[in-house]
């Protein structure tokens, strides 16, 4: 005969036997009946109140060109990647590897479990070109002797680097002077304002098949200035293993 319903937030009646609940929050509602013989009973009914939600992503990147970046989402129970999926690596997970050609913005919806709400997020990742650099034709040379290396690049190149830097006069200008004693394949890198980096190598080839070294067969010690003195001339010659003079009478 009797109804009793608690709490009462967001009911529109709680005397009623089916009163209308719109509650702003998740609410367990007890009811209390009587009878006309003043015998009670209760019981309780649990109405899941779903909220809004908001994703929540780092919305901005940038890579180079040929990169990939992980694209993470979190805030819902469930996700899909809509319109431009091109570079995706799936379309229906929280995190993803984003591989594109090109600048582009991807978006992905979020959804409750209960499919009540959604929200949306767009993603921009800016893809940075990456120089051009060519290290040059590979060069022959003399032993110590100095080579210059000139590399053409690009116009967006603003930072270089050499590897190794042995017998290099510095390693991180564009036009280092090489005095290499043995063959040696440099590696240039070129990077660009954005870090985005090209590379390219170039190999010296040590001459050392002896055609680069003279050796007088005469010499005239009489301190007229001329020819007094007897040397091995040319480039490369780091150890003597025999040297022996002889008169012109074979002494």
């Amino acid at each position: 005969t009797t109804y009793q319903w608690t709490p009462v937030t967001g009911l529109n009646n709680a005397l009623l036997a089916s009163p209308l609940a719109s509650p702003g929050i998740t609410t367990t509602y007890a009811a209390k009946v009587t009878n006309q013989f003043g015998c009670s009973k209760s019981g309780s009914v649990l109405v899941k109140v779903i909220q809004p939600f908001k994703l929540t992503a780092k919305t901005g990147y940038s890579i180079c060109e040929g990169e990939s970046v992980l694209l993470t989402v979190t805030g819902a129970s469930a996700y899909k990647w809509i319109n431009n999926i091109q570079g995706l690596s799936n379309t229906t997970s929280a995190s993803v590897t984003a591989t594109p050609s090109s600048t582009v913005t991807y978006t992905v919806v979020g959804y409750d479990s209960d499919e009540c709400f959604t929200d949306t997020v767009q993603i921009n990742i800016t893809v940075n070109s990456k120089p051009q650099v060519n290290a040059g034709q590979d060069i022959i040379s003399l032993p110590g002797s100095s080579v210059q290396l000139k590399p053409a690049g690009s116009n967006d190149i603003t930072r270089w680097l050499w590897s190794p830097a042995d017998f290099l006069s510095c390693i991180q200008c564009p036009s280092p002077v090489s005095t290499a004693a043995r063959t040696t394949t440099y590696i240039v890198n070129a990077f660009t304002d954005q870090n985005c980096m090209a590379a390219d190598t170039i190999t010296i080839k040590i001459l050392c098949n002896g055609d680069q070294i003279f050796v007088p067969n005469a010499f005239t010690p009489n301190n007229d200035t001329k020819n007094d003195v007897f040397g091995i001339t040319g480039n490369g010659a780091s150890l003597i293993k025999s040297f022996v003079i002889y008169n012109r009478w074979g002494n």
